[in-house]
């Protein structure tokens, strides 16, 4: 069975996953083999502000894998009494908690966004982030460097009081979805506690049922974006303009044409 699945979020207000701690976004211009020097790189200032979960947003438009690492990252200062001024692909002084691709599997000439989850042990104030322009190199020493947009963005998991910020998803959502195979399977998801995993279960149209898990994964702007570990595949939706139903949703899984819609609430 193939499944879809909705939490329409904005019923509520939406979730205040604490401040901005570094907006970070560049473009570059296509740079063909020996016509230049590529673009410098764009780089930011922040600090961690102290102790806590952090949540790291890096987003290419397009992507290709045959270029370089273009997110880079330093500490003008030591942490921990190690020096981390050279720049490096991981965040210094970090520990990583989570990490998810969409769309998975990356595909050239597509956009890539990867979401991450960090924890940091303490007050770091002298960090950097750059944006290197994407380059690809050849053997004969020519590059050749991709029009590209890019950005990073690091938002702080906690709130004032140091306590993990939870979106408040809601408690039951209702939803239907087609089946490849012919017929309607109707979904209830029901939260656990203040977690973001839902005990979901499915009635299909002959009477079949199936049961399992979704998990909320975020919210940017109307657009909600879901996980359905069973099929290793993300789920999306746009809030509609009553504030908490979905119509026309989409997957990364479904064939084009496919959507499912859904709702807040017991049927």
């Amino acid at each position: 069975m193939r499944t879809l699945l909705i939490l329409t979020l904005l019923a509520f207000p939406a979730p205040a996953f604490a401040d901005s701690v570094l907006d970070l976004r560049a473009t570059f211009p296509e740079v063909k083999p020996y016509s230049g020097p590529t673009s410098p790189a764009v780089t930011g200032a922040f600090a961690f502000p102290g102790q806590g979960r952090y949540r790291i947003t890096v987003t290419y438009s397009p992507w290709s894998r045959l270029t370089n690492e273009m997110f880079k990252w330093r500490s003008t200062t030591p942490i921990d009494g190690r020096d981390f001024g050279a720049w490096v692909e991981f965040v210094p002084g970090a520990t990583p908690v989570s990490s998810r691709g969409d769309p998975e599997p990356r595909v050239d000439g597509a956009g890539l966004v990867i979401v991450y989850e960090i924890t940091v042990r303490q007050v770091q104030p002298d960090m950097q982030a750059a944006i290197m322009p994407p380059v690809v190199r050849f053997g004969d020493g020519s590059f050749h460097q991709l029009p590209t947009s890019a950005s990073v963005v690091v938002e702080s998991l906690d709130d004032a009081m140091g306590n993990a910020a939870s979106p408040d998803a809601g408690g039951i959502w209702t939803v239907e979805e087609p089946d490849f195979e012919g017929g309607t399977w109707y979904g209830t998801w029901t939260r656990r506690g203040n977690s973001n995993v839902y005990d979901a279960s499915w009635r299909h149209t002959s009477g079949r049922e199936h049961r399992g898990t979704v998990e909320f994964r975020g919210i940017e702007g109307q657009r909600v974006t879901f996980f359905r570990p069973d099929v290793n595949g993300s789920y999306y939706g746009q809030i509609g303009a009553d504030g908490h139903s979905i119509q026309g949703g989409t997957t990364s899984w479904y064939p084009s044409g496919w959507t499912w819609s859904g709702s807040r609430g017991a049927r």
